[in-house]
């Protein structure tokens, strides 16, 4: 992808492609879900939190052909991709001194203009309506953090009395940062690579700890996605009920997150990945 470039569900357009990008709205802030409550007997209002809504986002498109059947195909490949899908699509673009960035979304309308300029000039030219649920704006180049389960180095310090103590003992492992570059919290995935028992997600930075209770064995994997808040083994079986009670989710703040991976016992891996974040 190059400057002024965008893409969607298998269609590039935008800058040295025969489809220009002519207006694009709805990248700013999106709507605020405001839970202000009226001052019955007083001015005003009790401020209360905002949240951000879905996102929509409004792009009108001009198409250029040479021939009748050059035009045909264009507003085909429109069509193909600016269709209603079950599951949200990454738009993704790039505007200059940035890298790429993607919203997930799904067409909710898409407006055909047949007018004179098409008839006259193969000028197609199309209005897309796109709505994400998930109204942040993401990194397209994802990150990734591998973290393994901690092992012990050393022998510590013995004492010769009547019982025998040994006091520390060195770690290796376990430990690593995800940094969001982004403005705004992020989501994550993690991967958990058995063999593990009850394995633990702590965000040091954040003070909040995922802990499940249960086995995963060597060769299979739990896949902990905490946007959805899912804990598939092997991608597929829930395991939503090995999630303590007790367990706090948490997402990745903008800048350096210290992560930490334990368990009661193991030799596996847990891998992280994300996408900073904006609004």
């Amino acid at each position: 992808m190059t400057t002024w470039q965008w893409s969607y569900n298998g269609l590039t357009f935008g800058d040295f492609t025969n489809i220009d990008v002519v207006s694009a709205e709805g990248l700013g802030l999106p709507d605020v879900r405001s839970s202000d409550s009226i001052r019955a007997y007083g001015h005003g209002e009790f401020p209360g939190l905002d949240l951000a809504a879905g996102r929509t986002v409004v792009l009108e498109l001009e198409g250029m052909s040479a021939t009748d059947a050059d035009q045909a195909t264009q507003l085909a490949s429109f069509q193909s991709a600016f269709t209603i899908l079950t599951t949200e699509s990454p738009l993704v673009w790039q505007f200059p001194g940035e890298a790429a960035k993607r919203i997930n979304c799904r067409p909710r309308r898409r407006a055909f203009k047949a007018d004179m300029p098409l008839a006259v000039g193969r000028l197609v030219r199309l209005l897309v309506e796109l709505h994400a649920t998930d109204p942040r704006i993401y990194a397209d180049t994802a990150s990734t953090l591998a973290i393994s389960f901690p092992t012990g180095a050393g022998t510590g310090i013995t004492f010769n009395a009547t019982a025998n103590f040994s006091f520390g003992s060195a770690t290796t492992g376990g430990t690593g940062i995800a940094t969001n570059d982004g403005a705004v919290a992020s989501p994550w995935v993690c991967v958990l690579a058995g063999p593990l028992t009850d394995p633990r997600l702590t965000n040091v930075t954040a003070d909040r700890t995922l802990s499940l209770t249960g086995t995963i064995a060597a060769g299979e994997t739990l896949v902990i996605d905490s946007g959805a808040r899912t804990a598939l083994l092997n991608g597929t079986s829930s395991r939503y009920s090995w999630i303590d009670t007790t367990a706090k989710w948490w997402d990745l703040a903008p800048g350096a997150n210290s992560l930490r991976f334990t368990g009661a016992s193991g030799s596996g891996t847990a891998t992280f990945t994300w996408r900073s974040a904006w609004l």
